[in-house]
């Protein structure tokens, strides 16, 4: 088959090309056998298309055919479809047909029903013409169908209980923060984010952590099992809540996912500063030690470009904000 053509195709096209005639071979229908554009209805090896039969609605070999699967004659196709043409017109078109093909549609004449009917093209049960099947409806069918599972989803399942995977994806939406604090926050929940123990398989640098420098550097150790790190988380918490150093920290569940408590006031403000990995990414490369006192010099320098922007959600965060934390005039945390 491709032999013929007149290039040279790649594997990839080759599949390509044979599932389509795979498609046409197992959906052949002798009396939905199309007039034009059909290499089977050809002349001087070349196929035929008519305009004014097409917007005639002549469309199939069936509409050539009477009742008793015999071929019109050239008086009773004009008389039956109202369409007079000229006969040299007709007559090409009727010496294109292969004989086998003659016989194939009459025998499926006499035994079986005709119908030219067009199936619908429908996807989901809504017709592809239907301005509701929109790039959104598609999209959502293919998701349906073929659902991936993100690989990081099995790995912080195995370690964290009952984890809202809709909250968690979302949490980053909640709040006007930069794109590369919501990448970094992804990253991690999907399992991509590189560290020096990925990296090390591939690149000649060391596989210890960037902080410590003592045990290797996984994804776990880097934004909360490092020792260096769980003072920083344990810092931010004991200031957060007013309570004195390191007597509680933030779980696991918390540094990856989201934070959860039953003053859904709370809650809201302190996965907003859990969302700030990305202060322990950027300081990874600044190749400095995350503290809280330069984590709040951030923080604080963000929440004054908050107060000058008109966004509905740097207005809710500022509003819970300084019910909860703020204190003094000066805005700081």
């Amino acid at each position: 088959m491709y032999n013929k053509l007149p290039v040279k195709l790649s594997n990839f096209h080759q599949q390509a090309l044979l599932a389509w005639k795979l498609c046409y071979i197992h959906n052949f229908s002798p009396h939905k056998t199309l007039l034009w554009n059909n290499m089977n209805i050809t002349v001087r090896n070349k196929s035929l298309f008519f305009p004014n039969w097409f917007n005639r609605g002549l469309t199939y070999i069936l509409s050539l055919f009477d009742n008793s699967g015999n071929i019109l004659s050239y008086e009773c196709f004009m008389t039956v479809h109202d369409f007079p043409i000229p006969f040299k017109e007709y007559n090409t078109v009727i010496k294109a047909i292969p004989t086998g093909l003659v016989h194939l549609v009459k025998s499926h004449i006499l035994y079986n029903q005709k119908d030219t009917k067009e199936s619908a093209l429908l996807l989901d049960g809504i017709s592809i013409y239907d301005k509701k099947c929109n790039n959104k409806h598609i999209r959502q069918v293919f998701q349906k169908r073929d659902q991936i599972r993100p690989r990081g989803r099995s790995h912080w399942a195995a370690l964290i209980d009952n984890i809202n995977w809709r909250k968690a994806w979302l949490l980053a939406y909640k709040y006007c923060i930069p794109n590369k604090t919501k990448e970094v926050h992804f990253k991690i929940l999907h399992k991509i984010y590189l560290v020096n123990s990925t990296i090390s398989k591939y690149v000649d640098i060391p596989s210890t952590c960037s902080f410590c420098g003592h045990e290797d550097e996984t994804l776990i150790h880097l934004f909360y099992s490092c020792e260096l790190v769980q003072k920083f988380w344990s810092n931010l918490y004991s200031h957060l809540n007013n309570t004195p150093i390191n007597t509680q920290s933030f779980n696991l569940k918390d540094n990856i996912c989201y934070y959860t408590d039953s003053n859904k006031s709370k809650e809201y403000i302190f996965n907003f500063f859990i969302l700030f990995t990305f202060f322990i990414h950027k300081q990874k490369f600044m190749s400095s030690l995350p503290t809280l006192s330069h984590f709040l010099i951030e923080v604080d320098s963000l929440l004054k470009s908050f107060r000058l922007t008109s966004n509905a959600k740097c207005d809710r965060f500022l509003k819970l904000y300084e019910q909860f934390f703020c204190n003094g005039s000066d805005g700081q945390v």
